[in-house]
């Protein structure tokens, strides 16, 4: 359902996005074509694909790496841009039914996600991780992931 919006030709599609900064778009899983309107390939292989991306996410990228993670909302598109390493990594979901995507999600997914800053403080923890391992959101939030998470996770 497209919603009037130029994104998200697909209803309920994702996409997930590597960009590094010295070398543009690196990898891209899931249905770009539907949700962006552009190929995988042609993400990939553009000599400047921050042009072929919604304006907001081009801005958040075109500062570099975000030192902490970005909501971004891009009707109907909702996600994230979190840097991983020397990477940020992307994931837009189509939320056509959703007036605030927010975190929502993030917490609807089976898998846990847990999102540091560049310190290691956690900034995100979805509600599967409070199921996988028993710890409370409000207990975790600002910690040192490795305070919170036992080594052999890490």
């Amino acid at each position: 359902m497209n919603n009037g919006s130029k994104y998200s030709r697909s209803s309920g599609g994702w996409v997930r996005i590597t960009w590094a900064p010295d070398s543009g778009i690196v990898l891209v899983s899931g249905d770009s074509a539907g949700i962006l309107g552009v190929s995988a390939r042609r993400l990939i292989n553009s000599p400047d694909p921050l042009t072929l991306l919604p304006a907001e996410l081009a801005g958040i990228l075109s500062n570099g790496l975000p030192e902490a993670p970005v909501q971004v909302s891009i009707s109907p598109l909702t996600g994230t841009v979190c840097t991983v390493n020397d990477y940020a990594e992307i994931l837009l979901f189509d939320t056509p039914d959703l007036q605030d995507g927010g975190n929502i999600m993030l917490d609807e997914l089976g898998a846990g996600v847990v999102v540091t800053d560049r310190t290691g403080n956690i900034v995100l923890w979805n509600k599967a991780m409070t199921s996988i391992f028993r710890v409370p959101k409000q207990h975790v939030m600002g910690k040192q992931l490795q305070d919170v998470l036992p080594s052999p996770v890490l």
